[in-house]
């Protein structure tokens, strides 16, 4: 079972004031809207009698840029993992009918309070960040409605061209997206007509009339007028928004005739409808809605997101994390070195960071395009946690990586002063495997001190023992014989400060 998502709204047109008193999730968009878009959708249904049949038609790859909205301190922004998650539902969902979408432009957050709590204030601002070659979706946290008893989802602005979908409903379990989506593409929901006021049996009847609330003829169960009634779509059953109140399961037995008297049978899985109570995988959309949205796709309007380009290869190999190794302490805590192998056909990582394994604290998100990071703004002598997840503009299902943990130490990289310390010099630097490396200083005042060198992950490879040193010049050779080639801290640390210097082996 997944998330009640009977609140999913396309806002869709503004009808005069019902007699139902319950806040329907949001109805904002006017008559005028609605007339243009099933005046696109029957437009698409008279190209697609004349064009190429749907059996015919290639896959086309069309580009999404994600605006992750923000307050303006940047908090309250949907998780960078969410988004993948979600790209890869959405591909998912739309892979019977000829679109798939991949990511365009980065994943930098729109730090605006003004969209992320009333986008429909801010269209003027949305405008100028508006990608001209892309379908826009804006992630926000709450979702224009114009009840405010009233909670939306989500919604295809069609004034704007633009889908605005709320923080939760990015995930990899939910329709929100998939059901705008179709919106954009030209569908009406399976209901229309009676997307303002569901049908129930004590306001309308039964049967039903013959005119929908919204003044659509009401489709019949035979399908004999399934081409001027409902959703104007022959291949789904009449549906009067039944979803919208059934809560008992995924099979409807609420009794509703259609005009003619015959019991009406819906498709409670459609992603058009409300039915929310139905098996994730089971949600789909018809052949005929399928071959609609592709033909949508390819009219005229649409030619901004048909760029006929073909993005990265699916296909990603595993990624594993190689160092700090599990549960390793280091010696430093603002310079944590963190490596990972490379994902055959990952061009991004996401790199998450957080104190607990379920990185639901406070986690920090980097995106990389290298198999490498570190790390430089930890707390010293706490326990983390990290993982990898690879992915590409167009593959985005691959998982994150099994975590692993890593203690930070009490040491800093940045070399307090050593006052007593002069004329600081390491030679030779790169030094070649299998010879020795010399320090040279000197000290203005006796102090004791350690000299330790350490792999790039924290390891001792060589360490003196604690000496005092004396006022004047002194020369330390450090052995690098049977040391594997790579980058090493040098360190020499006193009771009030430590001076670090990396050294190359090759």
């Amino acid at each position: 079972m997944w998330k009640k998502q009977i609140n999913i709204v396309f806002l869709l047109v503004a009808m005069a004031s019902t007699s139902y008193a319950q806040p329907l999730p949001a109805c904002g968009t006017n008559a005028t809207s609605l007339a243009a878009i099933r005046s696109r959708l029957l437009l698409n249904k008279a190209r697609l009698t004349e064009g190429t049949p749907p059996a015919a038609r290639s896959v086309e790859y069309v580009p999404v840029r994600f605006h992750m909205v923000t307050q303006n301190d940047g908090s309250g922004g949907v998780a960078i993992r969410n988004v993948l998650d979600q790209l890869c539902t959405l591909n998912e969902d739309f892979a019977e009918t000829g679109i798939q979408f991949y990511m365009r432009g980065d994943f930098t957050p729109v730090k605006n309070t003004g969209v992320n709590e009333n986008h429909m204030q801010q269209t003027n601002y949305m405008s100028m960040m508006r990608d001209a070659e892309a379908i826009n979706v804006w992630i926000v946290r709450t979702p224009y409605s114009p009840n405010p008893e009233a909670l939306t989802y989500g919604l295809y602005q069609i004034s704007q061209d633009w889908l605005i979908i709320r923080r939760e409903e990015i995930n990899r379990s939910s329709y929100t997206l998939t059901h705008e989506m179709g919106h954009f593409f030209g569908l009406l929901h399976t209901f229309y007509g009676w997307d303002t006021d569901p049908w129930m049996e004590s306001r309308h009847g039964n049967p039903a009339p013959a005119m929908s609330p919204m003044g659509i003829p009401t489709e019949r169960q035979d399908r004999s007028n399934c081409d001027s009634a409902g959703d104007y779509i022959c291949d789904t059953p009449p549906d009067y928004n039944f979803g919208y109140y059934w809560t008992h399961n995924c099979s409807y037995q609420g009794g509703a005739k259609d005009p003619m008297g015959n019991l009406v049978q819906p498709d409670e899985t459609n992603f058009m409808s409300y039915f929310d109570r139905c098996n994730r995988a089971d949600y789909h959309f018809s052949p005929q809605q399928r071959s609609l949205m592709h033909t949508d796709l390819m009219s005229g309007s649409r030619r901004y997101i048909r760029w006929g380009y073909q993005p990265a290869q699916p296909f990603l190999g595993d990624t594993q994390l190689e160092s700090p190794l599990p549960g390793e302490t280091l010696p430093f805590y603002d310079e944590i070195p963190l490596r990972w192998t490379a994902a055959e056909g990952a061009t991004r990582y996401l790199l998450e960071i957080d104190r607990v394994p379920s990185f639901a604290l406070q986690p920090q998100t980097y995106v990389l395009s290298q198999n490498e990071f570190t790390l430089q703004e930890l707390d010293p002598n706490r326990l983390y946690y990290w993982r990898v997840r690879p992915f590409n503009e167009y593959h985005t299902c691959a998982p994150m990586t099994p975590y692993r943990s890593f203690r930070t130490g009490s040491f800093t990289t940045t070399a307090r002063d050593i006052r007593q310390l002069r004329d600081w010099k390491v030679f030779p630097n790169p030094v070649p495997r299998n010879s020795d490396c010399e320090i040279a200083f000197s000290i203005s005042e006796s102090v004791e001190a350690t000299v330790q060198l350490y792999t790039i992950t924290g390891q001792i490879r060589h360490a003196e023992a604690p000496r005092q040193f004396q006022t004047g010049a002194h020369r330390i050779t450090i052995p690098t014989n049977n040391l594997e080639p790579g980058v090493y801290l040098l360190t020499l640390q006193t009771q009030t400060g430590k001076r670090i210097e990396k050294i190359i082996i090759y």
